[in-house]
């Protein structure tokens, strides 16, 4: 893509962030009963964060995916 920014043609550096989806399904699974750390899981799998995405040049801010 090219960065709004500084108009280079880039390949954006991406950020995995926590959002709602990360906490509701942690949320969820102690409700369900997975409390002894297993409501954990979301927090350590990239799949179920949010995505950031940066320009490798100028470190400005393209774009979020979220998740939820």
């Amino acid at each position: 893509t090219i960065c709004p920014s500084c108009r280079q043609p880039i390949t954006t550096e991406i950020v995995y962030r926590m959002g709602r989806l990360t906490f509701l399904l942690s949320a969820a699974m102690c409700c369900v009963g997975c409390n002894m750390g297993c409501c954990l899981i979301p927090f350590f799998m990239k799949r179920f964060k949010d995505v950031d995405h940066y320009c490798p040049c100028c470190r400005f801010h393209i774009y979020r995916y979220n998740r939820l």
